[in-house]
């Protein structure tokens, strides 16, 4: 993962998947990171289009993650800013810290964002109604997985043309990884792909394994002779 911020308030690494993971420390670390999950809760509830969704988040370790809403913008007028964050009122939110360093910009729909909602406050009054309580997600993270690949030649052809790839991608760059092993996936990301040599474009698969599993083996890539298996541990 790539680390886009380290203060003393929290730390944020970009995702291989562009995915932001926000781990929130210092002073009042809990009740920060409690009062984020329940305003991006409370803006998703909203539909509020220009804020991260919160895909999920553990009270234990004090981590979120959510979408990735772009990069920090460099120059917006002081009038944009303003009427972008009373936009954010609106939506019955007011961001307490209205600065363009929390204001993005996010390509794919052209579109200005706002992002740390830690200081932030719900002015709504109906917003009692709805349920914030913090829980653990319904999916434990995985933090250690274990790869296995094999072939077989089959029975008709002599000559081997399956083929396996592992690549681990960190904040050094990219490296290559044998059939069978382990790693942590607490500072890398993970690529797994196949192919059976025999099917041209459709003769493989390939697997971007993320923290959050939904079974405990995968076997999405199966092809024919040819495969792998991603274990939880």
């Amino acid at each position: 993962m790539h680390e886009a911020k380290n203060t003393q308030r929290a730390v944020v690494r970009i995702g291989f998947d562009g995915r932001v993971h926000k781990t929130f420390r210092g002073p009042d670390a809990e009740k920060r990171f409690a009062n984020e999950v329940r305003v991006l809760k409370y803006l998703e509830k909203r539909n509020c289009p220009f804020v991260p969704r919160l895909l999920d988040y553990d009270p234990q370790s004090l981590k979120i993650v959510t979408t990735n809403c772009g990069s920090i913008v460099q120059h917006i007028s002081a009038e944009k800013a303003a009427q972008l964050f009373g936009e954010l009122e609106a939506y019955g939110v007011r961001h307490d810290d209205p600065y363009p360093r929390n204001i993005t910009y996010r390509p794919s729909d052209g579109r200005f964002c706002i992002i740390d909602f830690e200081f932030a406050e719900i002015i709504d009054p109906d917003a009692e109604e709805v349920d914030f309580a913090p829980t653990l997600s319904p999916e434990p993270q995985v933090h250690h997985i274990a790869w296995s690949g094999c072939t077989d030649r089959g029975k008709f052809r002599p000559n081997n043309e399956d083929a396996f790839l592992a690549m681990m991608l960190d904040q050094h760059g990219i490296r290559y990884l044998g059939k069978v092993g382990e790693a942590s996936m607490d500072v890398a990301d993970f690529i797994f792909a196949v192919s059976d040599g025999m099917g041209g474009e459709r003769s493989g698969g390939v697997r971007q394994p993320h923290r959050h599993f939904s079974h405990h083996v995968d076997a999405a890539a199966e092809i024919l002779h040819v495969g792998y298996a991603i274990y939880r541990l």
